[in-house]
């Protein structure tokens, strides 16, 4: 199996996964560069996974499947096929794709853990980015919180797909909150290097996440007394500085 990318609009990722001279397509918010890759590398399309139905992330589906009628899996209207947590979307023998439900940036996000030789990718859309987190476009916290939580969960080996290079613009809030961080200041200037030689600062890593994600790591007291001082509450939770949190990252 292989991972590619296609880059789409300012900052989107199109990831392409590819085995046996097949490939899955997941959130082709363009259609153009997809068609060609597949054109071009004499490749037989297999499916579409949606992790959500931001037009970034949907608008290349109809153009795709007037050249390709294939199936799509997602919760929203451009899906052909709905999917439940923890369904297994068998595509090929040898590779297993999970499915969990994570709503919050969209009441019908998705995240899909595939695996194959005992190496987990999960492609998470918008609900988490390197240093990050998409925004609660529900305004429904708990959900979204909760969301996280099932990815913090996972395998710490897993690798983790966000669908846009947010990577220095999260890592520099993370450094805010956190600055003294001497391994994420160097975490930023090595993805910054990739960033200005027009690389990919992903795929990134679950344990990575684990050290320099602020949205994984509220229980740090650093992160609960900036967000005491900044809002003049008490912070009583891990729910409760997630929200505020989320709150004042949109505004940064």
């Amino acid at each position: 199996m292989q991972i590619k990318y296609l880059k789409a609009f300012a900052d989107n990722y199109i990831w392409l996964i590819i085995h046996q001279q097949q490939i899955i397509v997941v959130d082709p918010g363009e259609s153009y560069n997809v068609l060609n890759y597949i054109i071009d590398n004499n490749l037989r399309l297999k499916a579409i996974l949606l992790t959500h139905d931001h037009s970034d992330h949907v608008s290349g589906v109809e153009d795709i499947l007037a050249h390709y009628q294939v199936p799509v899996y997602g919760n929203c209207n451009y899906a052909t096929i709905n999917i439940v947590e923890n369904e297994c979307i068998k595509l090929f023998d040898d590779i297993g794709i999970k499915v969990i439900i994570t709503p919050g940036h969209t009441y019908n996000s998705v995240c899909y853990m595939i695996e194959h030789n005992e190496q987990k990718c999960l492609f998470c859309g918008d609900t988490l980015f390197a240093s990050g987190c998409g925004r609660v476009f529900t305004n429904d916290y708990y959900a979204m919180y909760q969301s996280l939580l099932k990815i913090k969960s996972l395998d710490t080996k897993t690798l983790i797909y966000p669908a846009h290079e947010y990577t220095l613009k999260n890592i520099d809030f993370a450094l805010h909150l956190m600055p003294s961080e001497q391994m994420l200041d160097e975490y930023y200037k090595q993805c910054k290097i990739n960033y200005q030689l027009n690389h990919t600062t992903l795929p990134t890593t679950l344990v990575n996440e684990l050290k320099f994600n602020p949205f994984l790591k509220l229980d740090d007291t650093r992160i609960i007394s900036c967000m005491e001082n900044v809002f003049n509450v008490s912070i009583n939770s891990n729910y409760d500085c997630f929200k505020y949190l989320r709150m004042y990252k949109n505004n940064f």
